[in-house]
Parts: structure tokens; C-alpha cells; sequence
């Protein structure tokens, strides 16, 4: 397996940086009117995934890309018929965001079949892929988590298993707090798209049922989305005593650290991410039958919280929300 190394030389060399040293990087693809890249997206409620594609999608249209993006609304029968209509519509790469390759392998092979590359984002590595990222992240604000509750205590723990970054992250919970019997946790798997009053419902019934003043209290979201919505719960039942815990970084999740209702965060930059993948499949389609995959596509992560914030956005500006710029 390759990995792509962002660079700050020209995109020419980052390109080539790409290909295996035994190979000659491939000129970029002719672009003619009406070519298309499809865009297989979980869901317009995902912002970070909408910000990686938005990302995407602003270098393939200066390049003169036309962009199918489909919605599929958090499921994944219908990213596999995205694929599958992109496939039949010729187009000629495509990008599927957050299921793992192997819930989707109707599209992938018919893709493949086809000779289209398919670029997994944030779908971590699988069958068929040209190219993949992973935003599982790692155990350092999990293990924060754990010693912040001084080993023991309770965890809310919002689960989505279709997803991949969401699969792994629960499997990075479930080694640490093997490690830490004394923390219990209860799972709770939630849906896309409609999540936000079925996860504050969980958050507010588990929270009541477990006062304040008692074990250690926290709510872990495999994804920002479920633990802003749990903190909808929190606001209104006064319970700051419960540490919460996501996986983003997006402004909502900077404004709840600013007001004490995140304890912290994983940010990834998506930005750079979904530029990167843009230019693997660019080298992918360019390459043709030649390419080697997989090529992983890396993405950097920070864990934020209210101490380090700061200091974080002076780092990453490109983190910083639109709005506070």
C-alpha cells in the first residue's frame, strides 16, 4: 500500500509523489465538456463530509469537471445504486464517502468492471478501491476521556456501525475501556439522517436516570453530530456535570468548547483531505489500467479542548468558521 504525501511543492510534484518510485506519475487526464466525477455523499447532514466534498469539487470545477452528487440520505442500498448510475452514466471517477468498501461492492464492481476508479473517503481501506482515507482517528481523547473519569463511572456511548470512521472509533472505545473495568457503558446505535431528537431522547433518559453527585458521568459520540444533539438534553437538565466527547471539530463543536458543554474534540481537516483525494483520482484516471492501488490518503487530527483551543485555530486557521474570520 502507498500512502499520498501532502506537500507544499506544486501539485505537479505532489502528484508525483503519489506514484510508486518505479513509475512514472501520469499526465493529468484531458478534461472534455460534459465530463463528470460522481460524488456518492452519506448525507447533507454530515458537515465535515460535505466540507471535505465542497473542497473536492471547488478544484474539479476549475478544471472544468461537471460534479453528480447524490445524497443517500445514510444508506447504504442507496450509495450502491449512486454508484451503480454513475456507472452507467460513463462517468469517469468517482468518490464514496463514509461506508466501507465492503457494504458497497454492486457499485465498486461494476465500477471496476467498467475500468473508473473509486476513491473511498473516509471509508478506510476495502475490495475494489483505487484510493482511500481513514478518520477513525486514534486513543488520545478516549484515553482523556478515561482519566478525566479517573477510571471509573458511567459512559453514553452513541454508536453508528454502518459508517466506517464511526465502526472504527467504537472499536478504539472498546479496547480502552477494556483496559478500565470500572467504567460501564451503554451503546446506543443512532441513525442517519434523522438523529437529532432520537439521540437527545437517549441522552435525556439516561442522564436523569443517574443523578448528579454520584460516579463520574460522560457521553462519547462517534460523531460530533450525536453528542451536540445529547447536549441539546444536557442544556436543558443543567447537567454539566457530564463530560462530553466528539469526533469533528466543526464550529458548532468550537462554540460548545468556548461554552463548557464539549469537554473535547478530534478535529480532522477535512479540507485537506478532500483536496488530497481529488488529486489521487485525478492520478487514477489519468494512470488507467496502470494504477496500483490502494493509495491511502492520511488526514491530520488534533483533539481540542477548552485549554488547547486557541492555540489549535492560531495552528489551523483553516479550521476557523467562516463567520469569525
Amino acid at each position: 500500500m502507498r500512502t499520498f504525501t501532502r506537500s507544499l511543492i506544486p501539485v505537479v510534484a505532489a502528484m508525483a509523489i503519489a506514484m510508486p518510485a518505479t513509475a512514472q506519475s501520469p499526465a493529468a487526464p484531458v478534461v472534455n465538456p460534459g465530463d463528470t466525477i460522481g460524488i456518492s455523499l452519506i448525507s447533507t447532514t454530515d458537515t465535515n463530509t460535505v466540507n471535505a466534498m465542497n473542497a473536492f469539487k471547488a478544484l474539479a470545477t476549475a478544471d472544468g469537471w461537471t460534479i453528480n452528487e447524490v445524497d443517500t440520505q445514510g444508506d447504504q442500498n442507496n450509495a450502491n445504486t449512486a454508484i451503480e448510475s454513475f456507472v452507467n452514466q460513463g462517468v469517469k471517477g468517482i468518490v464514496s464517502t463514509i461506508y466501507p468498501a465492503d457494504a458497497l461492492q454492486a457499485g465498486i464492481t461494476a465500477a471496476n468492471t467498467a475500468g473508473i476508479p473509486v476513491v473511498g473517503h473516509f471509508s478506510g481501506d476495502g475490495p475494489g478501491l483505487a484510493a482511500f482515507s481513514s478518520s477513525g482517528g486514534d486513543d488520545q481523547m478516549t484515553r482523556a476521556m478515561v482519566d478525566a473519569m479517573g477510571g471509573t463511572g458511567e459512559i453514553l456511548a452513541l454508536t453508528y456501525r454502518p459508517g466506517k470512521p464511526c465502526l472504527e472509533r467504537e472499536v478504539i472505545l472498546d479496547a480502552v475501556l477494556g483496559e478500565n473495568p470500572g467504567i460501564t457503558v451503554t451503546k446506543q446505535e443512532m441513525t442517519i439522517p434523522d438523529y437529532i431528537e432520537p439521540t437527545a431522547d437517549a441522552a435525556r433518559g439516561w442522564a436523569q436516570s443517574r443523578p448528579a453527585g454520584g460516579a463520574p458521568l460522560a457521553i462519547w459520540g462517534c460523531w460530533e453530530g450525536f453528542t451536540l444533539a445529547a447536549i441539546t438534553s444536557l442544556k436543558e437538565l443543567d447537567r454539566k456535570d457530564i463530560k462530553t466527547y466528539g469526533y469533528n471539530g466543526d464550529a458548532d463543536a468550537q462554540q460548545a468548547i468556548r461554552d463548557g458543554w464539549l469537554t473535547a474534540t478530534t478535529w480532522f481537516d477535512n479540507v485537506a483531505v478532500g483536496e488530497d483525494e481529488y488529486r489521487i483520482l485525478l492520478d487514477a484516471i489519468a494512470a488507467g489500467a496502470d494504477w496500483v492501488p490502494p493509495v491511502e490518503v492520511p488526514a491530520t487530527t488534533v483533539v481540542v479542548n477548552v485549554e488547547t483551543i486557541d492555540a489549535w485555530l492560531t495552528e489551523h486557521p483553516e479550521a476557523v468558521p467562516p463567520a469569525a474570520q
